[in-house]
């Protein structure tokens, strides 16, 4: 009854629609249209089972042995049952001639769906409408109710994979059913959806590889047909592309398998023979579906055609009579597949349950309040609440092996010392945090110590390091002593360390120390590591303030000395340079020595740090003198005001009218050549150079160090004659300059592009740049050329009256009738008076001499702009100054400061006239952007 009220629901659902097994998640869609109403009783007419469901219908006992569960979802064959079941279908009478065909692949993606639509079975499909989960549960068997040409076709379904019921972790199941169904089925369907092709994971090659590597291991595996139907396939991506791929991803897993010596040569096409086809979409192309898979199903029903699916029939099937105990040797060879066989009973016992005893001691001790009071006792400063921190952690674990050992007592002996083994550095790994802890507290302190006795003592730095390391050693031995327990209190009656002293000591993990004598030497080793890079540390610096010390006063020195020689530079500059750069070398590097004797340097850091010395004072050399190529022009300058503006006692030259001032710039300028010439290329020994005065040259030496000499002589004997074409030659009449000598004088030959014969690194001034420097050298020097023809001129004068005493004779006869009509009209005099005080008061104010430098034009029309504002200006402060002097004070007027403010604003200052002190002016600018600004700023 119950049977037939299913059936009926099941009918009645199958009459709305078919429940179909879909990937895709179930959408929520309006009432179904009459069209489509009409479809779903099309696909309920076109259903494989609607027969079966009649005949469930009316022979529900014989309808229920249509399907059988071969596996369970716990992995037992049920072989009654299927014995039972083969005899129900009537296996007996096949022989060899029937056919198995199975199907994998991930769950929920229609498996089943397609083996009932393709063979006519009725395997239980997923119903969307209760959400996505596992359906298909174990393995079952079906045999195909459709005509087949071949034989009876026995279809397998198997549980899929990769589901989320068994997780993740639980991946036996799914390998040993694929398994299975590869050694037993003729034709194996691997179910993949075609958007999943390229995929590692979804695409099932990590299952495939699995079973490849197991079947030719504990199988001599026939010959199977591997169908793979790509499902959801589009027409976007060609069918053969797909086919490449996946090809291609079957070798490659091929290739990677590891195959027992008999198969080591053996290719994938012997035993395996690759079929591909495809599917369009369940839903959006279910008719096409239906007719595909039909179309499918007679590859597998028809033996004849080209495209066959069925086995070859040479009788190498097992009889059907024979099956159930071929697929149960099957099953119980997949699951017998072991990596490592079990061990023995009482030693699995006594592993279990010796671990579960040592595990249950260190738990104990690890929540006793005595261990976590220990713990709170190790204090920052290196110190415990009470001596004897070893016998206090020895104490903690004598009590849980000594509990370990009163319950382990009964069980194997060589698993019960081997985890007593195991407890004991795991109480090793518990207790070793507290003496480390206690230990770098002292460690530190101990390091503090030691820098501090370093830094403050004022002796050698050997001897005081020396005396202090021995003493933090010796203190450091103690503490160790102290809070490390002894292993041997840990140990069985007979039983040592011997064999084991050193494992952990040379790994650098700190999991592999096991023993306290380990820990006590890799603390032991990591404190000499600290001690040693300690003293290291503070010998480096001290070193270095040493050296930085030398450094600076060696700078000073030599940075004086070369200074002094580049300001006033002798003809052998570079001679004297080379003994300074000597002399200074070997003092300093002598003071250097000295300074690190207390340090106890061995011969190789002698050597470097005297070499690194020698190094530094000739960068000085050089830094000084590439400064000094830098700052030619002011050398030069200095050189040529110091032969030209002073005479032969060093004095301030004051020019006579005899004088020559043209001679004296010549002179001035040779000697600014000179020196022009000794910057432009150094001429400093290279370092391997002997110097002069060194002993114990050869005469081959000596010689050729002369010779050097020699060609730098002429080296700079060419530039100095190369610059020497930058001074004017003398001219015929320097009195009398001619007008037109530029048109007529000689261009000046130019300067070589490059100093012939020069290294590029002891160049310090290109011909180039002597150029540009002699062009801003000749710029700065022509006003002091100048001011000495103006003071020469100026005393040939020799300080005669500005005007002829005939002129002023003159002056009084002809204007001494307009003198007597200016006596006789008063007011036209007192107003010339007044016009000629306020036109010199514009003319103050206005600065027109400045305002005229900019040019006629210029001037005139910057002063046009100036003449109304500077006439209002004085105008204004002439009536407030009267106003007040009457005592009346002016609307809107300022005082102090404020109308000095306003009056300057205006562009006057009529105060000063007035009151007759300095006056505020308005400068006109000059030509240049500096006069400008000025301008911008008056106004």
């Amino acid at each position: 009854t119950r049977r037939l009220a299913h059936v009926g629901s099941l009918f009645a659902r199958r009459a709305q629609g078919p429940t179909r097994s879909h990937p895709r998640s179930v959408r929520a869609s309006p009432p179904p249209s009459p069209r489509l109403h009409a479809r779903r009783h099309s696909r309920v007419a076109s259903d494989p089972r609607t027969p079966f469901l009649w005949l469930w219908w009316a022979h529900p006992f014989a309808f229920a042995m249509t399907k059988h569960q071969l596996v369970t979802h716990d992995g037992e064959l049920l072989e009654a049952p299927l014995a039972s079941y083969l005899e129900t279908l009537g296996a007996t009478q096949w022989s060899s001639k029937y056919q198995v065909v199975a199907i994998m692949g991930p769950q929920s993606s229609g498996k089943s769906t397609l083996m009932n639509h393709v063979f006519g079975t009725d395997f239980q499909m997923m119903d969307e409408s209760r959400g996505r989960s596992q359906t298909t549960k174990g393995v079952w068997l079906a045999k195909s109710p459709k005509d087949n040409a071949y034989g009876p076709t026995l279809v397998m379904d198997l549980e899929g994979t990769d589901g989320r019921e068994r997780g993740e972790d639980d991946t036996k199941f799914e390998k040993q059913s694929s398994l299975f169904a590869m050694a037993t089925a003729d034709t194996l369907l691997v179910n993949i959806w075609c958007h999943d092709i390229g995929r590692e994971n979804a695409s099932g090659k990590p299952l495939l590889k699995t079973i490849f590597q197991v079947i030719l291991k504990i199988f001599n595996p026939k010959k199977t047909t591997l169908l793979f139907v790509i499902r959801d396939k589009t027409s976007k991506t060609p069918m053969d592309a797909l086919v490449r791929d996946m090809r291609t991803d079957l070798q490659s897993i091929w290739q990677s398998v590891t195959k027992p010596s008999k198969h080591a040569r053996a290719s994938f096409d012997d035993f395996f023979t690759l079929e591909f086809t495809s599917l369009p979409h369940y839903e959006y192309a279910h008719d096409q579906f239906i007719e595909e898979a039909n179309a499918l199903y007679g590859r597998f029903a028809d033996p004849n055609r080209r495209d066959t699916l069925c086995p070859v029939a040479d009788g190498s099937n097992v009889p059907a009579n024979g099956l159930v105990v071929s697929l149960r040797e099957t099953w119980n060879a997949v699951i017998g597949d072991k990596d490592l066989d079990l061990p023995a009973h009482k030693v699995m016992v006594a592993t279990v349950r010796c671990e579960e005893i040592a595990g249950a001691k260190l738990a104990a001790m690890c929540e006793g309040r005595e261990l976590a009071s220990l713990m709170s006792s190790v204090a920052p400063d290196g110190a415990v609440a009470a001596p004897g921190l070893g016998l206090k952690l020895a104490a903690h674990a004598i009590i849980a092996l000594r509990g370990y050992d009163e319950e382990a007592q009964y069980f194997d002996e060589s698993v019960r010392v081997a985890k007593r083994d195991e407890l004991r550095a795991r109480l090793v790994h518990t207790l070793r945090p507290i003496a480390h802890a206690h230990l770098k507290h002292v460690g530190e302190k101990l390091l503090r110590r030691l820098r501090n006795a370093m830094a403050a003592s004022k002796d050698s730095f050997a001897f005081v390091s020396a005396g202090a390391t021995k003493e933090a050693r010796e203190e450091w031995a103690n503490a160790v002593a102290d809070a490390v327990p002894d292993d041997d209190s840990l140990l069985l009656p007979g039983q040592t360390l011997d064999d084991e002293s050193n494992v952990g000591v040379e790994s650098e993990g700190e999991s592999d120390i096991d023993t306290w004598r380990a820990v006590a030497k890799r603390v032991t080793d990591d404190f000499e590591k600290l001690l040693a890079a300690c003293v290291a540390d503070e010998r480096k610096t001290r070193v270095g303030d040493a050296t930085r010390a030398c450094e600076r006063t060696m700078e000073r020195a030599v940075g004086s000395q070369v200074t002094g020689l580049i300001e006033d530079p002798p003809e052998d500059l570079w001679e004297r340079l080379d003994a300074v750069l000597a002399t200074s070398t070997r003092r300093h590097c002598v003071a250097l020595r000295d300074a690190l004797k207390g340090f106890e340097p061995g011969a190789d850091e002698k050597t470097a740090a005297g070499d690194a010395m020698a190094t530094r004072v000739r960068e000085v050399v050089e830094a000084k003198t590439r400064d000094a190529a830098e700052k030619a022009v002011e050398l030069m300058k200095t050189a040529f005001a110091r032969v030209f503006s002073k005479d032969s006692r060093g004095l301030p030259r004051t020019w006579k009218a005899t004088d020559d001032v043209a001679a004296a710039n010549r002179r001035a300028q040779r000697e600014a050549v000179r020196v022009l010439g000794l910057l432009a290329v150094s001429r400093l020994r290279k370092p391997g150079q002997m110097s002069d005065g060194d002993p114990g040259g050869t005469p081959s030496s000596e010689r050729t160090e002369q010779k050097n000499a020699e060609t730098q002589a002429r080296r700079r004997d060419a530039i100095d004659a190369a610059l020497s074409t930058l001074v004017s030659p003398e001219p015929e009449d320097d009195d009398l300059p001619n007008p037109d000598e530029n048109l007529t004088r000689p261009p000046r030959p130019e300067l070589p592009t490059e100093w012939v014969g020069e290294d590029e690194d002891a160049v310090m001034l290109t011909p180039q740049e002597c150029r540009s420097a002699w062009r801003k050298f000749e710029a700065d020097t022509a006003y002091a050329v100048s001011q000495a023809l103006a003071a020469r001129e100026a005393a040939a004068r020799g300080g005669a009256p500005a005007a002829p005493a005939w002129m002023i004779a003159a002056l009084l006869i002809t204007g001494f009738d307009e003198a007597m009509w200016l006596l006789r009209n008063p007011i036209t005099l007192l107003f010339l008076v007044a016009l000629g005080l306020f036109l010199r008061a514009m003319y103050n104010n206005m600065d027109v001499e400045t305002a005229m430098r900019m040019g006629v034009v210029p001037g005139l029309m910057f002063l046009a702009t100036k003449v109304v504002p500077t006439a209002m200006a004085i105008l204004k402060k002439l009536w407030e100054e009267g106003a007040m002097m009457h005592g009346i004070q002016p609307v809107g007027s300022v005082t102090g400061s404020g109308a000095a403010g306003h009056a300057n604003a205006a562009g006057g200052d009529a105060s000063s006239i007035a009151a007759g002190g300095e006056k505020e002016r308005v400068f006109a600018p000059s030509v240049s952007g500096e006069g400008v600004r000025v301008r911008k700023k008056g106004e």
